[in-house]
């Protein structure tokens, strides 16, 4: 291998391209040239694959605008909770597009369901779905639809979003905020934490406060995974993780993805892209320098985020691995944290 590949934390282009409704046509376009990732750009520029979330707005699908919560001083706000049939109903139409898909003759892309699918595809260079549901309203209360979704492939799930539900509470999207902020994980979050632990599903700590993490810490065998975030002592955002939880998630030899998403990198919460890329990598040699090369990888929120100027989409990545090299990285740490980490925990998570 002559180049340095990327496995990503987190996209969020299934989302931004796939209809959530069970009535429309069931098209499966891995993105598109107006998305931050498509097929084409990905292969192009050696993207392994990732966690692609599956992602049901607050509002309702004609009029999702996340303006619509914002407060006049421009922060975000905890949308409201998320109503379970609407969730159960378009994250099933999402999952049903891609398993069909699947299925078409010399399809691209695989759905990894385990270890050894990832090892195949990357030798036959074709991209790896991890279908990973962000926000775990879809689930019901018995976990009974979890064990369906895990046999159609569901490998990675995040207990929320920045928004309440039965499992536990999200974070608002404030910047400065604190992660300290609501009630922790629900009886329910912890027996959901435990069956994904028994089932092999990866268990993503990303938008939940820092009591839930804590609870979710406490009753996990599983390497600890927090998607998309960054480091709350560079940038105090609410989404980002303090030092005490990035030591947590080293303890249990388990990665940090480290976002793209410039709000959550700037110390001031701007979402303005200049510089965006710099801002990256100091938040990344501050968590390495924390806890080590080996709890940090990608987790870049395509689709999802504000880009930096210097990285504002997938066929960008070589721009990522000249500023890792820039950095003096050495070519075994850029390797650790450009896929290898990921795998790394996917290979200990997975049953």
């Amino acid at each position: 291998m002559n180049y340095i590949p990327f496995f990503d934390g987190h996209n969020d282009t299934l989302t931004q391209t796939l209809p959530q409704k069970l009535s429309q046509p069931t098209l499966f376009p891995l993105g598109t040239p107006k998305t931050h990732l498509d097929l084409q750009r990905a292969l192009q520029s050696h993207y392994l694959g990732g966690l692609f979330a599956i992602f049901v707005d607050s509002a309702d699908e004609e009029e999702a605008d996340s303006a619509a919560y914002r407060t006049a001083s421009n922060q975000l706000i905890m949308p409201p909770p998320l109503d379970h049939s609407l969730a159960r109903q378009r994250t099933e139409a999402v999952m049903a597009q891609v398993l069909r898909a699947e299925r078409a003759p010399q399809c691209p892309w695989r759905i990894a369901r385990t270890y050894n699918d990832l090892q195949r595809n990357i030798s036959e260079e074709k991209l790896s779905i991890v279908l990973h549901i962000e926000g775990a309203e879809a689930i019901d209360f018995e976990l009974n639809n979890l064990e369906l979704y895990y046999q159609s492939g569901l490998r990675s799930l995040g207990l929320v979003w920045s928004r309440p539900n039965i499992f536990g509470n999200g974070v608002p999207f404030e910047r400065p905020g604190n992660p300290d902020s609501g009630f922790g994980l629900t009886p329910a979050g912890r027996r959901l934490v435990k069956r994904c632990n028994e089932l092999g599903i990866i268990v993503d700590l990303a938008h939940l406060n820092e009591k839930g993490f804590w609870d979710a810490a406490k009753v996990s065998a599983a390497p600890l995974v927090v998607s998309h975030s960054a480091a709350y002592a560079m940038a105090p955002s609410a989404r980002n993780l303090t030092d005490q939880q990035l030591q947590a998630i080293a303890e249990s030899n388990g990665i940090v993805g480290l976002t793209l998403h410039v709000a959550d990198l700037r110390p001031d919460g701007r979402y303005d892209p200049h510089l965006g890329l710099a801002y990256f990598m100091e938040h990344l040699s501050h968590i390495a320098e924390r806890i080590g090369i080996e709890h940090v990888g990608l987790g870049s929120d395509f689709d999802g985020a504000c880009m930096p100027e210097e990285l504002p989409e997938v066929g960008s990545l070589p721009n990522l691995l000249k500023a890792l090299q820039d950095a003096e990285f050495s070519g075994g740490d850029i390797e650790k944290f450009a896929y290898k980490n990921w795998l790394r925990v996917i290979r200990d998570t997975w049953h």
